[in-house]
């Protein structure tokens, strides 16, 4: 396993990653009034949030919510209509 890449090199630019994800959109801005980028899948009922980096150095945040989404960008939907899932990759990125 010499040729793994450990999650905080695979997502250490942010601009990389937030190119990584599709179809994001402004979901709000950030205190020092950046975008906030993220991408919501509409359904009734419970809301669920996945929020990725917060930090500029905890990057595993990242690498977990991108495995995530990359599960529900490929079926085009969330996998139940019971649900209202919004995925935010990188909440702060000041």
């Amino acid at each position: 396993m010499a040729d793994e890449v450990k999650p905080s090199e695979q997502f250490a630019n942010a601009a990389e990653v937030l190119q990584s994800f599709s179809s994001l959109g402004s979901v709000g801005t950030s205190a020092a009034g950046n975008a906030i980028w993220g991408k919501r899948f509409h359904g009734r009922g419970q809301r669920v949030l996945f929020i990725g980096g917060v930090h500029g150095n905890e990057t595993e945040g990242i690498a977990a919510t991108k495995g995530y989404y990359d599960e529900f960008a490929a079926n085009g939907k969330a996998p139940s209509s019971e649900r209202d899932i919004l995925f935010i990759p990188v909440l702060n990125p000041d």
